[in-house]
């Protein structure tokens, strides 16, 4: 009896071992797969939620919006700005005001002046031989004193002129300056000499 119960404690131990082996076994691939479904549905679901963030604002596409003209703004847009609470009309009248706005700035900076055309045509001659840079230096000042560029638009274009020249000098030695950068010290209304000794100071 003593042997027989000892086969059936060692049997039984036998099947529970196989019984939880097996069920280990099974948990790595199913711990896999249902990681995979995770990292699967986080895929789908956070670009939407980006998406949504975005935009605000009773999820309206704006950065479509102020980047398409009104007239060709899609169904989908146009469904958003009124389930936003939005006047369709309205909205597409400010939004077009703001383009039209940005595209005035954009070219308004893109064109020269009449003064830059002027300091242009000087730094021609000079480079040509046919000024002397005295000469077009005191061009340059009598064309600035006839277009009467004391305005507050030419001197906060003349201000950011200078400040680029300055950033220009300071980067290299003054000995290691072009030919160009000096021009365009003395065109922004500075003797070269002093100018450059003011500018070693400051490196120094």
């Amino acid at each position: 009896m003593s042997d027989f119960g000892s086969a059936k404690s060692d049997r039984a131990l036998r099947i529970r071992r196989a019984f939880f082996d097996r069920i280990h076994r099974m948990s790595t691939p199913f711990r896999m797969v249902t990681a995979l479904l995770v990292v699967g549905a986080c895929a789908l679901t956070l670009p939407s939620i980006g998406t949504a963030q975005d935009r605000g604002d009773g999820d309206v596409d704006w950065h479509a919006a102020r980047t398409t003209p009104p007239e060709e703004w899609s169904e989908e847009l146009k469904a958003q700005i009124i389930a936003a609470g939005l006047d369709i009309e309205a909205t597409a009248e400010r939004i077009r005001l703001g383009q039209q706005a940005a595209r005035e700035r954009e070219q308004s900076q893109q064109e020269p002046s009449e003064l830059d055309r002027i300091g242009r045509e000087i730094r021609e001659a000079v480079e040509r031989g046919e000024l002397t840079r005295e000469e077009g230096r005191a061009r340059y000042e009598a064309a600035r004193e006839r277009l009467g560029s004391t305005d507050q638009g030419d001197d906060n274009r003349m201000r950011a002129f200078q400040g680029d020249v300055i950033a220009k000098a300071m980067a290299k030695p003054p000995e290691e300056w072009s030919e160009e950068l000096k021009a365009a010290i003395e065109r922004a209304g500075w003797k070269l000499e002093e100018f450059t000794e003011g500018i070693h100071a400051r490196q120094t």
